[in-house]
């Protein structure tokens, strides 16, 4: 999946604070899920992103599947 100038305009990117509260957890786990691979970020120069379209793609891979 290739990303194009005109894709990074639609799709903004959050600080992991913006996803923390937006998740309603700290800035640490974000942080951690980060550090661990698990939330897919892009580090630019000391700072994280998270493109909003990934943060949405990842947070449908978390949910359980349907027990019934």
């Amino acid at each position: 999946m290739s990303t194009t100038p005109m894709d990074l305009q639609t799709q903004p990117f959050l600080t992991p604070k913006e996803v923390s509260d937006l998740l309603q957890v700290s800035v640490y786990t974000v942080r951690r899920w980060i550090k661990q691979g698990e939330l897919p970020a892009y580090k630019v120069g000391r700072l994280w992103r998270i493109n909003k379209g990934d943060l949405n793609q990842w947070l449908k891979q978390q949910r359980p599947l349907d027990q019934s």
